[in-house]
């Protein structure tokens, strides 16, 4: 009996593998293209996925990415004496570091393999179903063509000759060859010329952030400066200018227009960025939600005060004791890994000191009084030629 049960056994196991029966199940849980791209939500959805990771030139790291765009220019250095970027170029920058490996990274294994899916399925004439009609379609590529030619463009201005990627891979690939610049800008300004003609002029409010006309004419006219068609560039620019949709602002707007400031601090105020606060220079604003999970960054919100600000809680009183509490008032709290030059805080302003908006009380802040109620120097003003 023992061994009848055992041949039985064992032939229930062959039957169960049978492979159309056992092995063909599709899971529909999986998050594949197969089963996201169905319909234009499972498109608008890959398209937030490619603001997400767009955003994070600014939210993806603490140190790096985006403020490596500016330390070591001739607007600011290193601002800590623990954030060594750019202090010696020859033993900092090689390719090993993260300042030139991580924007490397995040464009090849986010932006462009995320547009190049979009506009591949998109593009099927098997999908076409998908779409209430050719607008519609021409409108999802045209978002994911300039954000595919918003990662090129970076690679290219910063890395050169580049991997072009202008396809989704499905499996690994190993033999890239980098193709001149030139070819890169060719690509980028031909998707940039497709977006620029399906994407919409403006979006509604609820969409706000979203890729429009204006961006795609504005980043058309930088890639035709860099193959030297000037003409094209210029046109592509008045696109921008001209349209009537956006001006400079002269006037106060915003949620402290009634506040003491001016337009030019105005636009800089957190809440302003948008359109619909009255914000008319704004093309594309990145979205952030403070303190709010995937409002951007590892907490939530705009990484750029962090970065640029003073890092206000290291200065000490007169008796050598904490002067400034965690929160330095309007600056939130700056840790300076980013510290404007003194050309760019003095020198530039000589020549029209008191008249230059931009030189303003708003926009420069350089006076600061002790916020620490423990300090023996509360509300009086920090002199940083004595104490530091």
């Amino acid at each position: 009996m023992r061994t009848y049960l055992i041949i039985f056994l064992s032939w229930c196991i062959l039957l169960s593998c049978n492979k159309d029966a056992f092995l063909n199940e599709t899971p529909l849980s999986d998050l594949s293209p197969e089963n996201v791209l169905k319909d234009v939500n499972g498109y608008e959805n890959l398209i937030t996925s490619l603001h997400y990771y767009t955003r994070e030139e600014l939210t993806g790291d603490d140190l790096y990415r985006y403020f490596d765009m500016f330390t070591g220019t001739d607007l600011c250095t290193s601002g800590q004496l623990s954030v060594t970027q750019f202090v010696n170029y020859e033993t900092y920058l090689t390719p090993a570091t993260a300042a030139a490996s991580r924007t490397y990274n995040w464009c090849y294994t986010s932006i462009l393999p995320y547009a190049n899916l979009i506009i591949e399925e998109a593009s099927k004439p098997e999908n076409a179903g998908v779409f209430s009609s050719e607008a519609q379609k021409n409108a999802i590529i045209a978002e994911a063509r300039f954000f595919r030619a918003y990662g090129h463009n970076i690679l290219a201005n910063l890395y050169g000759d580049i991997c072009i990627m202008d396809r989704f891979y499905k499996e690994p690939k190993t033999d890239f060859v980098r193709s001149p610049r030139a070819d890169a800008y060719k690509l980028i300004s031909e998707d940039l010329e497709f977006a620029s003609q399906w994407l919409p002029v403006t979006v509604a409010k609820n969409k706000e952030g979203r890729i429009v006309k204006g961006a795609a004419d504005h980043l058309l006219a930088e890639a035709y400066i860099s193959l030297g068609q000037y003409d094209k560039a210029i046109e592509a620019a008045d696109r921008v200018i001209n349209s009537g949709t956006y001006r400079l602002m002269k006037e106060r707007f915003g949620v402290n227009k009634d506040k003491p400031g001016d337009a030019f601090s105005d636009l800089f105020i957190q809440g302003n960025q948008n359109r619909s606060t009255g914000n008319m220079e704004s093309i594309w604003v990145w979205q952030f939600e403070e303190f709010t999970p995937g409002g951007g960054g590892s907490l939530g919100g705009n990484h750029s005060p962090r970065g640029w600000l003073p890092f206000m809680v290291q200065f000490t009183d007169p008796a050598g004791r904490l002067g400034f509490a965690l929160n330095a008032d309007s600056l939130l709290r700056g840790v300076a890994i980013m510290r404007p030059n003194p050309y760019f805080l003095y020198d530039l302003w000589l020549s029209d000191w008191n008249n230059d908006m931009r030189n303003s009380t708003y926009n420069i802040k350089r006076e600061f009084w002790y916020n620490n109620p423990a300090s023996a120097s509360f509300g009086k003003r920090w002199n940083p030629a004595i104490h530091h």
